[in-house]
């Protein structure tokens, strides 16, 4: 496998994330996710008097928290070609 601009993660190294989020079970995932964005909005909102610049800033904000998550920044922009 060939990596492109960040190390890639190995199939084995997915696999066990999955596994590790299937043991957890969907609702301990679940309210996991719920107070990870309740914190990371909590501490990112904002009112604007212009509301379609609010809305943007709030697209943007919901983009990088996105990519902000645990396993996923470094690794976000990773190009893997199987060789």
């Amino acid at each position: 496998m060939e990596c492109y601009l960040f190390s890639c993660k190995k199939k084995e190294e997915a696999s066990q994330i999955v596994d590790e989020a299937m043991n957890a079970g969907i609702e301990a995932y679940y309210q996991t996710h719920q107070n990870w964005w309740n914190i990371f909005y909590s501490r990112s909102s904002l009112t604007l008097p212009d509301k379609v610049i609010e809305k943007q800033y709030y697209n943007e904000i919901y983009k990088m928290g996105s990519i902000s998550r645990k396993r996923l920044v470094s690794d976000i922009f990773t190009v893997c070609v199987d060789s």
